[in-house]
């Protein structure tokens, strides 16, 4: 018999070739200190929550599931370097990463969650990813799979 225990969805976005300055530091956060950059990541979090939020009821309805609540975090990561990105500079100290966390509570426990690493390097602390634009999707149960998805353009 087969059962899913646990959905986990992981997106790592790296933005270090988007040229938007404007999105990359003045929305997103991006190079500014992290006690800074978490009150301006928690304002966009709470106006991107419902999308989240949706999806996750949706899965839990086809896998008929009763979710009891939802969770969010933030996690903010700093590179120990400067960095230079298309958007412009980076200082060491300042935010060059953020992790944010949703989950589906059902049962006690985070049944669905997603993953959202953005990044602008490797080796960033703490360390929320490493590599390239991908997206991961973990079934945890018995079987347990999963299935990484790559972005490219076949031309």
């Amino acid at each position: 018999m087969s059962r899913i225990d646990q959905l986990v969805v992981t997106e790592v976005c790296d933005f270090s070739d988007h040229p938007g300055a404007a999105m990359i530091f003045d929305l997103f956060g991006f190079g500014l200190e992290p006690d800074e950059a978490r009150g301006q990541a928690l304002a966009v979090m709470g106006e991107v929550d419902a999308p989240y939020q949706e999806s996750m009821a949706l899965l839990a309805d086809g896998l008929g599931l009763q979710i009891e609540r939802y969770t969010h975090e933030l996690t903010m990561a700093v590179s120990d370097r400067d960095l230079t990105v298309a958007a412009g500079e980076i200082k060491a100290g300042t935010v060059a990463g953020m992790r944010r966390r949703w989950e589906a509570i059902v049962d006690g426990r985070p049944a669905l969650v997603f993953l959202s690493n953005w990044k602008m390097a490797d080796d960033l602390t703490p360390d929320i990813c490493d590599g390239t634009n991908r997206y991961i999707v973990d079934f945890v149960g018995e079987p347990s799979t999963r299935s990484p998805w790559s972005i490219w353009n076949p031309a």
